[in-house]
């Protein structure tokens, strides 16, 4: 008896199986493999056995779910019509289904889905297509994977989508990937190069991950997207037209371990705008004009990054009312860190190195800054600080710069620590508060006062406390 109940279990499994799997369904036009997907059953196969060359407004209606439509090793469907494929349901519905392996040219669109939740794009190749080789609208869990966009205006747009990613494709034309309106849109271990307008455009989303991918002479904006944005671990190369990476309107960005090289812009390898909650560390940025412009961010943390060799500023930052900048190397670049209008969040600047032709960091109107633990090698300028306000500037060490301190116009609450290693100070002009000197500046260094401090501060009876280190 128990034998008997052993082998009708295997019986059951060997038959659910064989349902599960189905069967490959062979199919050679449009008209005959649109009759055999109306009548497929779930987990079917349909085969295609010879390339198609139609004038039919749609080719492939896959209007039956849990289906695979594979195209025998990339034969090719051709058309001059609307869809090559079309997955339209009239509400959300779990379609679990694909299309693989297929070529798909001269079609206004390549392959439209509408509601159809779960549906995959495998190893597709798309050509000479008029609009978008791929639209996801209204669906869940789709994907592009192993695919091919060459010279198109349009490759692949999502619309109110949610979970949509794009892995191990490549992309060469005018657009790359747009996601609009959306949660956890993915760009994973693909190519963009030469892409013309943008190799990726995110806006109103959230959730964002941009992974191990090549932008090369790409550009890839992200506007009004939020909730942990991660851009990990990608290269971009060559830009010469815009910025690389533009972030505008968003929050809880990290932007880890990418490696920048070769613009040649007049813009710059990232552009960050409007943000909140910021991490940008562990990035290498290689050969350029401008590096990094940081404009109206809080809460940003820029840490253990490399920017070497620039012709102009390595990171510019304007109306940023707080962050930390620390453990950073800037080897051979025209001026480190410029600074301005920042407004009165806490910012600190501390423990990074800088070798820098002209200027290490240039503060214009600046507020409540921590200067702390630099090394400044090689500057015609160390610090610059001009209409700056509760500055805190210590423990520094400058070597080889020409002028530590310079051309501080209305100060106010300066404190300046002597371990600060300076050699030579410049005027002080124009103080309108207290400038102290914390710790023993070795005062009788210098012959004549008027080499530190203008007349007309003094007159200002700005306070000064010194002390002999002797």
């Amino acid at each position: 008896m128990k034998k008997s109940l052993i082998l009708m279990f295997l019986f059951l499994n060997i038959f659910i199986i064989s349902q599960v799997d189905g069967a490959n369904v062979l199919c050679n036009s449009c008209s005959d493999c649109n009759s055999k997907i109306a009548t497929a059953d779930p987990g079917d196969v349909l085969v295609l056995t010879t390339n198609i060359d139609t004038s039919d407004n749609v080719c492939i209606n896959m209007s039956t779910n849990h289906i695979t439509f594979f195209c025998n090793g990339h034969l090719t469907i051709k058309g001059s019509g609307t869809y090559g494929f079309l997955i339209n349901r009239s509400s959300q519905t779990l379609v679990n289904s694909s299309i693989s392996s297929c070529n798909l040219n001269g079609w206004d669109t390549g392959v439209y889905s509408k509601n159809a939740n779960e549906f995959a794009v495998d190893n597709v190749s798309f050509t000479n297509i008029s609009n978008y080789g791929v639209q996801f609208n209204f669906s869940i869990n789709n994907s592009v994977t192993w695919s091919n966009f060459t010279d198109l205006t349009k490759s692949v747009i999502a619309n109110n989508y949610d979970n949509v990613s794009i892995t191990n494709s490549s992309f060469l034309g005018v657009r790359g990937v747009e996601f609009y309106g959306g949660n956890y849109p993915t760009v994973d271990t693909s190519n963009f190069t030469a892409v013309q307008q943008f190799s990726a455009w995110v806006k109103n989303s959230s959730n964002l991950t941009i992974y191990n991918s090549l932008f090369n002479l790409s550009e890839l904006i992200v506007v009004n997207t939020t909730n942990d944005l991660n851009i990990t671990l990608n290269t971009f190369l060559g830009n010469t037209t815009s910025d690389s990476l533009k972030i505008e309107l968003g929050t809880s960005s990290s932007i880890i371990q990418n490696y920048f090289e070769n613009s040649q812009s007049t813009g710059q390898y990232l552009l960050l705008q409007d943000t909140a909650i910021n991490a940008f560390s562990y990035n290498n940025l290689v050969n350029g004009l401008n590096a990094i412009s940081l404009v109206n961010n809080t809460h940003l943390n820029f840490t253990y990054n490399n920017i070497t060799n620039f012709t102009g500023i390595g990171v510019s930052i304007t109306l940023s009312p707080s962050g930390n900048f620390f453990e950073n190397n800037f080897y051979n670049i025209t001026t480190g860190f410029k600074m301005f209008d920042n407004n009165s969040g806490e910012k600190a600047i501390y423990n990074n190195t800088f070798n820098i032709s002209t200027t290490a960091l240039l503060l214009n109107s600046s507020f409540n800054m921590t200067i702390h633990n630099n090394t400044i090698d090689t500057a015609t300028t160390g610090i610059s600080l001009l209409d700056a306000q509760q500055h805190i500037v210590n423990d520094n060490t400058l070597i080889n710069v020409q002028k530590n301190y310079y051309k501080e116009f209305n100060l106010d609450n300066l404190a300046i620590d002597s371990n600060s290693n300076i050699t030579s100070l410049l005027k002080l002009y124009n103080g309108i508060g207290s400038v102290n000197f914390l710790s023993g500046i070795n005062y009788s260094r210098f012959t004549d006062f008027s080499s530190i401090f203008s007349s007309n501060l003094i007159n200002k009876l700005v306070m000064f406390e010194f002390e002999s280190i002797a």
